[in-house]
């Protein structure tokens, strides 16, 4: 593994980020957000804050040919593509926070912050686009046919004209909603002066681990047992991450490979989305399955 210590600014030197589909979607809830906003207004001058482990996954050409909006980026310009394994979390909040800060410059009418123009900062860490049909490739997102992909685009990087194709709601979009709602209470208060200190703090002294995967270590593995801090994920999530890893090891045809894949997705979407149905009390993914699996159980035994 390569390893390094690096602030936001430099992870997103010529690098495009996406989710995996074996990930899960955004999990903080309010108290993680209002951690990260608590150790961001902590951090004193000359100081940086250690935020954790970001761990990436070269992606490989066969996998991004299919990113028909990013090649011209890869190709033309060689930034490179990266899968987000661990550290997703904490990645999501700070663009979270870099996006609310674009839109609360647009409010304010802030033109710039330590004279980075709104354009600069959006051009840093969110998107790109051809000059010719003002297309934008986003630096940060998840794999296309997932829910929080089309919530991001469409809500948090406020693509108006994005070609929304599946706008369910889930427990994630849910959290990305939540957490950026946060950030823009929050960031309303604040003077242009104060604007630019976070601004500063989250793109220059908020410091990540980061690290490549090499290509002989199993992904799959490698996330389980990178999520056993933090937030741990559920048995649900962890049951999706199995299931799509068991996929990759039959041997059949890469059609029916790529089908079952996208089935298993296709499920788990659907999953979350009744689970995030109620705002008001939503369902625990382990409740879920221990009421699924007992049903099971007893039709079974019928």
């Amino acid at each position: 593994m390569n390893e390094q210590l690096m602030s936001l600014s430099k992870i997103f030197t010529d690098r495009l980020f996406r989710i995996p589909d074996y990930q899960r979607g955004y999990a903080w809830t309010e108290k993680e957000v209002t951690d990260f906003w608590n150790d961001l207004c902590r951090l004193g001058e000359g100081s940086n804050h250690y935020v954790g482990v970001l761990t990436l996954e070269s992606v490989i050409p066969e996998s991004y040919a299919k990113w028909i909006d990013d090649l011209w980026l890869i190709n033309s310009k060689n930034y490179s593509p990266y899968y987000v394994v661990d550290g997703q979390q904490r990645l999501t909040t700070s663009i979270l926070l870099l996006t609310t800060i674009v839109d609360v410059m647009i409010k304010k009418n802030i033109p710039s912050l330590l004279y980075t123009s709104r354009c600069d900062i959006i051009k840093r860490f969110i998107s790109e686009s051809k000059a010719e049909n003002c297309d934008n490739s986003y630096l940060f997102c998840y794999e296309t046919e997932n829910p929080s992909y089309y919530y991001l685009i469409h809500n948090v990087y406020r693509n108006d004209e994005s070609k929304v194709t599946d706008s369910k709601e889930t427990t994630y979009t849910l959290n990305l909603g939540n957490a950026r709602n946060f950030f823009e209470e929050k960031l309303c208060q604040l003077d242009v002066d104060e604007l630019e200190k976070v601004y500063a703090k989250i793109t220059q002294r908020f410091l990540f681990n980061t690290y490549e995967i090499s290509k002989e270590i199993d992904v799959f593995v490698t996330f389980e047992t990178m999520n056993n801090r933090g937030r741990p994920l559920s048995q649900l999530e962890l049951l999706k991450n199995r299931l799509i890893y068991i996929s990759t090891l039959f041997g059949v045809d890469e059609g029916i490979r790529s089908r079952l894949r996208r089935d298993i997705n296709a499920c788990w979407k659907e999953i979350y989305h009744q689970l995030g149905i109620n705002r008001r009390q939503q369902l625990p993914d382990d409740v879920f399955l221990l009421n699924f699996r007992t049903s099971q159980k007893q039709q079974i035994n019928r």
